[in-house]
């Protein structure tokens, strides 16, 4: 009988040939982004290389359990206890799962190269709707590599898809062989346990990547002070399913509401405005009479208020003192110029990484959260105070102006809710039949024209609240004419700094126009990043955004070293309002107030920027660095010698990611019309 069940025992060689062979792929994967990402990188070793390609291994076999796990638990239960139907249920879920897996790494060869780390809660945007267009987007930039990509992904489908059928043909053809149908039932049985068990310890030890105290995380594959190089050793499908499943925060990161609150409450609270009894925590209520500003607002005719979301604009290109220049050229010669006559603020930073991170910090007042973005969960119905309610309430118009598809990431249906009442896109703005389209979408300078007609029509009528999101500068950075491309392709960065200094002509031909015309001198314009670019930054560039508020004849010109970010600009705009407004926001009114700090959150990881503390903290709880903020950009000394001096900034962080978090999970942001 022993003999029986050792026989038994024999491992299913097909499943384990087809695991092997998906862990090849992950390999091969690596390999690529290795000789276009690491190989010509600063500080390589061949030791540390040799290391993060050996501990990447753990994270493909990690995720190869985690992903197939189930299937090879499956594959342990005899065939014919299984049924043809369920067997060809589970064995399509499971080689679906390849091609898929397959899309995200290829999807994230080219992403990292322009969000500057491997895809991780982006995913979502490949497999949705979103997916064509950005696709499109690959293309424009890359036919040659989009094409051999979609290539191997064709033809390893196609591989699979004949593989699928040869294994599901043949196996209960070939069941007498695998298990000896002389076998009593309880000798099978005893067989199929054991078989059972030892399959769950293995994916159990696989998933979480060894023995080791704890399981494998991102933060495992630190290995090496090149950043590129920790980014050789993980796997895009373990990053992503990572961001995606961190949807609740871990008890090491979490605090109690009331003290959160309580925190967040006194790093915002200024003299223009107060906090309201209620049971939506933040609500407020602006003092216009407090604001210095209300006595020339109050008298004169309400300013049209224009908020310009520069796409992927990093502030590393733009310098309050010295114009910064590369090969010898001016990246943005008239923004410099133009700062000069604004309020402008050189340290101010990004909350997020993308767009929608950014619109929600800046339209609405609140963070998003790490990983998976509000916008693409229920949290995208939750009451807010956004920008184009609260001036709608005080007699403007409305007005959302982007050339892009307004479809991706749902800006076609959480704008209204935002109260925009007009809302053109890519769509609208061809129906005109006015424009030419470019790469992507509608140019900056098509957008800046419609614009300044919206501008214009508004003189007999309402004040304009406007937002503009630009689109020139995202990828993938095509500009409309030769003449832009002053950047030699041998020049890192050379295709989006060709874009940046488009963007920045476009910004001069508006703002010439506009001073030509009645509506400037009662206009307000506000330019700020919607994120960087990414690519090629330190942590501070990667933060560090643009926030410039334009208006010569309205607000006098300085440069303000205030650490601030998006969370300030509900605030700030809307002290531009000569009435009081009722609003929700973790932010403050900066431009009659000082401000020391910034929050941020962008995928695993959040933190605190104050003083000189650039504080960086995993959402896992299990890294923590802490940073400077002033040159030489390093670990914080005061930070590794004292660390209890650092642990205010620590809290604030937190404070700022469990009640952003709760507000939106509980709908506790501002009450509904009929709430108040």
């Amino acid at each position: 009988m022993g003999k029986k069940i050792l026989r038994g025992l024999k491992p299913n060689l097909n499943f384990l040939r087809f695991a092997g062979g998906v862990i090849l792929l992950f390999i091969l994967f690596r390999c690529a982004f290795f000789f276009r990402y690491v190989l010509y990188a600063e500080e390589n070793e061949a030791y540390l290389i040799l290391k993060g390609f050996a501990l990447g291994l753990r994270f493909d076999l990690s995720i190869t359990a985690t992903v197939w796990g189930l299937f090879f638990i499956l594959d342990q239960i005899p065939k014919k206890w299984q049924g043809k139907r369920f067997y060809l249920f589970w064995n399509s879920i499971s080689y679906s799962l390849v091609p898929i897996s397959i899309l995200l790494c290829f999807a994230d060869y080219f992403f990292y190269e322009h969000g500057g780390k491997r895809i991780g809660f982006e995913a979502t945007a490949f497999l949705n709707k979103d997916l064509f267009s950005i696709l499109g987007w690959f293309w424009q930039e890359n036919p040659t590599t989009f094409s051999l990509s979609f290539g191997i992904l064709s033809f390893v489908s196609f591989l699979l898809l004949v593989h699928f059928f040869r294994t599901v043909s043949s196996r209960f053809k070939n069941e007498k062989k695998e298990i000896n149908p002389k076998l009593e039932f309880r000798e099978l049985l005893k067989i199929t346990v054991v078989r059972m068990v030892f399959a769950i310890l293995l994916v159990l030890i696989l998933i979480r990547g060894g023995f080791q105290s704890s399981p494998l995380r991102a933060g495992s594959a630190i290995i090496s002070t090149n950043t590129h190089l920790n980014n050789l050793v993980l796997n895009p499908v373990f990053t992503a399913l990572t961001d995606l499943k961190s949807t609740s925060l871990p008890a090491s990161e979490k605090m109690e509401i009331f003290q959160a609150l309580a925190i967040v409450k006194e790093v915002i609270q200024y003299p223009g405005a107060e906090f309201l009894p209620s049971s939506y925590p933040l609500l407020r209520r602006t003092i216009p009479e407090k604001n210095p500003s209300f006595r020339s607002l109050a008298k004169a005719e309400k300013p049209n208020v224009v908020l310009i979301l520069l796409e992927s604009w990093s502030n590393k290109f733009i310098s309050a003192k010295n114009p910064i220049a590369i090969d010898g050229k001016i990246v943005a010669p008239f923004f410099q110029k133009r700062l000069l006559n604004g309020v402008y603020f050189p340290r101010f930073f990004a909350t997020g990484g993308r767009t929608t991170n950014g619109m929600l910090a800046m339209i609405t007042g609140i963070p998003d959260k790490p990983g998976l973005t509000a916008v693409r969960t229920t949290g995208a119905m939750t009451k807010v105070s956004a920008l184009g309610s609260l001036f709608n309430q005080s007699g403007y118009q409305t007005l959302f102006l982007t050339g892009g598809d307004l479809s991706f990431d749902n800006l076609s249906e959480i704008l209204p809710q935002w109260g925009y009442k007009t809302i053109l896109g890519e769509k609208e703005i061809g129906s005109l039949g006015n424009y030419q389209r470019g790469g992507g979408g509608y140019d900056d300078e098509t957008i800046y024209k419609e614009l300044h007609e919206n501008l214009l029509k508004t003189e007999k009528g309402k004040p304009l609240f406007a937002t503009v999101l630009t689109l020139t500068t995202h990828y993938p950075y095509k500009v409309p004419r030769k003449e832009f491309e002053i950047f030699s392709e041998t020049i890192p960065d050379a295709d989006y700094l060709n874009a940046y200094h488009y963007a920045d002509f476009a910004i001069e031909s508006f703002l010439q126009k506009a001073q030509s015309s009645p509506y400037f001198n009662k206009t307000i314009f506000v330019f700020v990043g919607d994120h960087t670019h990414h690519r090629d930054l330190n942590y501070y560039e990667d933060r560090n955004i643009p926030f410039l508020i334009y208006s010569p004849k309205l607000i006098a010109p300085e440069i303000r070293e205030d650490i601030a970010s998006q969370l300030d600009v509900l605030p700030t705009l809307i002290s531009f309002l000569p009435e009081p407004v009722e609003f929700s926001a973790m932010g403050k009114d900066i431009l009659h107030n000082k401000s020391k700090s910034a929050y941020f959150a962008y995928g695993s990881g959040y933190g605190w920027i104050e003083d000189n503390v650039f504080l960086f903290r995993s959402v896992d709880g299990k890294l923590e660095f802490p940073l400077t903020v002033e040159p030489p950009l390093e670990k914080s000394p005061l930070c590794e010698k004292f660390k209890k001096v650092c642990e205010p900034y620590s809290i604030k962080a937190k404070s700022y990611l469990n009640l952003g978090t709760e507000l939106i999970n509980r709908n506790l942001i501002y009450p509904g019309d009929n709430q108040k």
